[in-house]
């Protein structure tokens, strides 16, 4: 992500958009967007981007920019203009993502028309069965072609939320509301995490998720996890409790997102049929050997139910 000012220089530049471009932020600061360009669009094109942001406020594509290496990479991007209340533009927001979701759609459906046609092939003395498998291949390919157009449709306002609270955040802020947007800051991040499973063409069709192998607090999961349960007990006499035995070790491997998912769901469930009294999340330590750690999450609450 990147922000310019009204006349289109950098501002700022979060590390992301650095690494992904290979340039530091004092060679962006001052200078244009244009630096990028790789010359595989057309001045019109440019043109009517910028109409776009001007006139609708929103612009988001597919783009290839040229790193400082040289190398051309194919990227989707999204431009939210940001006005005072007097109307007047003061900063543009760019979010980007690579074209890895599009290199799986791409091979996915590639595969997948593939294997079509070998059923095709295969069952070609049987028209009745021939046209079903048509049917399906054409089912598949809507689902595929729905897929790919909405991914990014959905990731352009969530990545707008997550670059606008990001700046509100720079502000002058009360506690509060710097609560509230940091609130609104993860609720954002963790639902693009879930985004990027739902439109995974490659893990929906091959039946499973694959699980991520990356360092995560567990405090951090349980945190999140009592900021998104808060609102749904707002209107009931009940208390979200969170129970860790002391004998779990603070720092794992694997796969936060998933867990989180898993845990959230459980305790929505526990709250919605809960009225009054409480629900609990309790983490036992079971084993930890060699540095593997075998853990137990249980979910209770007051009524019949989990």
């Amino acid at each position: 992500m990147f922000i310019t000012d009204a006349q289109g220089h950098y501002t700022l530049a979060n590390k992301a958009y650095l690494d992904m471009t290979g340039y530091t932020l004092f060679e962006l600061i001052g200078n244009n967007p244009r630096m990028m360009q790789s010359g595989r669009q057309s001045p019109a094109f440019y043109k009517e981007m910028w109409q776009t942001i001007q006139t609708a406020g929103h612009w988001s594509g597919a783009i290839s920019n040229k790193r400082k290496n040289g190398d051309i990479q194919l990227e989707l991007l999204s431009i939210n203009k940001v006005t005072d209340s007097q109307g007047n533009t003061t900063h543009f927001i760019a979010t980007f993502a690579d074209s890895d979701q599009r290199i799986a759609y791409e091979k996915n459906l590639s595969v997948t028309t593939e294997q079509a046609n070998e059923l095709l092939i295969g069952i070609k003395s049987n028209k009745s069965l021939k046209n079903d498998i048509a049917k399906a291949e054409q089912a598949v390919l809507i689902k595929s072609r729905f897929l790919s157009n909405m991914s990014h449709e959905i990731r352009a306002p969530i990545n707008a939320i997550m670059s606008i609270a990001f700046l509100a955040l720079q502000t002058d802020l009360t506690a509060q509301q710097q609560d509230y947007l940091s609130k609104i800051d993860s609720s954002a991040k963790w639902l693009l995490g879930i985004l990027d499973d739902i439109l995974n063409f490659s893990k929906l069709e091959a039946g499973k998720v694959e699980l991520e192998q990356q360092h995560f607090a567990l405090d951090s999961v349980l945190a999140f996890l009592k900021t998104i349960t808060e609102p749904l007990v707002t209107d009931k006499e009940v208390n979200v409790i969170f129970e860790v035995d002391t004998l779990v070790p603070p720092i794992f491997i694997g796969d936060s997102l998933r867990l989180g998912q898993v845990l959230l769901n459980l305790l929505s469930n526990a709250i919605k049929f809960t009225h009054t009294g409480s629900v609990t999340l309790n983490v036992q330590l079971l084993s930890l050997e060699a540095q593997q750690a075998r853990l137990n999450f249980s979910v209770t609450d007051t009524v019949i139910g989990l």
